[in-house]
């Protein structure tokens, strides 16, 4: 959970984490400072057992990026920023914060949070012409899914087989709309 206050044109972020079965709270923690706003994403890394905070920030053409370890010391890591506008849809799917991000078209970023490192990939064949700010991105059946409408006139969604491998995009579903009027 965090908090942010505004103040001399700072943004405060910090985080607490509740339990909602005892009803209590923690103190607060990770501490910090920016006058930029940024969107927040949670994720878990089985081998080291570790949860990790997410932060970025978009700027024109590039992401600013921060990792907080929970159960470590609090304390903001800035990583590499990424060469794109990230969106603010994204997924937790086998280790990684996976995201639809904007460059010069939609592409799939995925930031592996025991590494800590990028993986960039293409969204399905054919899906290029797709207005960036209209597919989305989810899990379904355990795969990582591209769901969008296409040309107003079909409901497509693509699921990529093998995560990481842009060669498993497989059609899972085209609904066409009109069936329904």
């Amino acid at each position: 959970m965090f908090d942010k206050t505004e103040s001399f044109n700072d943004f405060e972020y910090w985080f607490r984490v509740w339990n909602p079965a005892t009803r209590t709270a923690s103190e607060k923690f990770g501490y910090f400072y920016d006058r930029e706003i940024f969107c927040f994403a949670f994720g878990y890394v089985s081998s080291t057992e570790t949860y990790k905070v997410v932060a970025f920030c978009n700027r024109e053409t590039t992401s600013d990026v921060r990792v907080l370890n929970l159960g470590g010391d609090h304390v903001w890591r800035n990583i590499e920023s990424f060469p794109a506008v990230l969106g603010y849809n994204h997924v937790h799917l086998r280790g990684t914060m996976t995201w639809l991000a904007t460059a010069e078209h939609a592409v799939i970023v995925s930031l592996d949070l025991e590494t800590e490192t990028y993986n960039q990939y293409m969204v399905p064949c054919g899906a290029d012409e797709v207005q960036a700010n209209e597919p989305t991105i989810g899990v379904l059946g355990g795969c990582l899914c591209f769901s969008y409408t296409y040309r107003e006139t079909d409901f497509v969604i693509w699921q990529m087989k093998k995560f990481g491998v842009e060669d498993s995009w497989t059609l899972l579903l085209k609904i066409s709309y009109h069936y329904f009027f």
